[in-house]
């Protein structure tokens, strides 16, 4: 049986709960009976805002990285070398973009996640660097239209890049990212 605290004991406890985070500066991990996992972390606003901005910071710079790689490979596309390090980086570094990609790219990086398991180096070709260039561009947009990622996924599934899935397959995506 659960106990449900009348509205002004609920608002005095959360207060006493921001009270305690903003006297020790140390985040509050609120989490449900018998269970040691936390349900809720309370922050200081500035606290969250750093970190949100790390998290940025750290999507761009992987964008950075995988669009040099891309660019390594297009300058020498003779070097098996760097076509095999241009596979490497794109199988490694999409999985480490989703997992701070904003929430809007997220079902796109799933999709891409998906897609570049099928890079090979032996047989990567010109048509997959561009198909994955121009996801690349789609996920420097906060949020991009359905008609870009519907060119996105076009582009990759052409070039033998599928990535697996629509975008209206919700479950899918779901039981995809659980897996992660």
């Amino acid at each position: 049986m659960s106990y449900t605290p009348p509205l002004s004991e609920a608002e005095t406890q959360l207060r006493n709960i921001v009270e305690r985070m903003q006297t020790t500066h140390v985040p509050v991990l609120l989490n449900d009976e018998g269970s040691a996992e936390p349900v809720v972390v309370v922050l200081e606003t500035d606290v969250y805002q750093k970190a949100q901005r790390q998290q940025q910071r750290f999507y761009h710079l992987q964008l950075t990285y995988l669009k040099q790689s891309l660019d390594r490979v297009e300058q020498d596309w003779d070097s098996y070398t760097l076509r095999e390090e241009c596979v490497t980086a794109w199988q490694n570094g999409v999985s480490l973009l989703w997992e701070v990609a904003p929430q809007t790219t997220q079902e796109f990086c799933a999709a891409l996640i998906l897609a570049v398991k099928c890079l090979s180096s032996e047989s990567f070709s010109k048509k997959q660097l561009a198909a994955l260039r121009y996801a690349l561009e789609l996920l420097r947009y906060s949020d991009p239209d359905e008609a870009t990622r519907e060119k996105a996924h076009r582009l990759l599934t052409d070039s033998g890049l599928p990535p697996l899935l629509s975008y209206d397959d919700d479950t899918l995506v779901q039981s995809y990212l659980e897996e992660l």
